[in-house]
């Protein structure tokens, strides 16, 4: 499958601008997870949080990559800042 020449322009608009998790939203979009795969691991990599995410969701679902849910727990983990879940649940005052 190749990309259209809209998704083409907006894909390196938004490379431009520094939005890899856009970027790999719309690569995602114009059905192309595998692509969507290393723009996402490239900026995770560099502490982009929403990208962290996105690939913690195709970690779970398995799309693109395979299964790993301690890897997607990681990814969520890092991107929400904190090894424990804030639901305020059990806090102390």
């Amino acid at each position: 499958m190749t990309l259209s020449r809209p998704t083409l322009a907006l894909a390196g608009a938004l490379l431009l601008a520094g939005c890899n998790h856009a970027l790999g939203r719309a690569v995602y979009e114009a059905g192309r997870p595998d692509r969507a795969v290393r723009i996402w691991a490239s900026a995770a990599a560099l502490g982009d949080d929403e990208a962290k995410l996105a690939l913690a969701r195709l970690y779970t679902r398995a799309e693109a990559v395979p299964r790993d849910l301690d890897r997607a727990a990681a990814l969520a983990r890092s991107a929400a800042g904190s090894t424990t879940c804030s639901t305020g649940a059990g806090s102390s005052s």
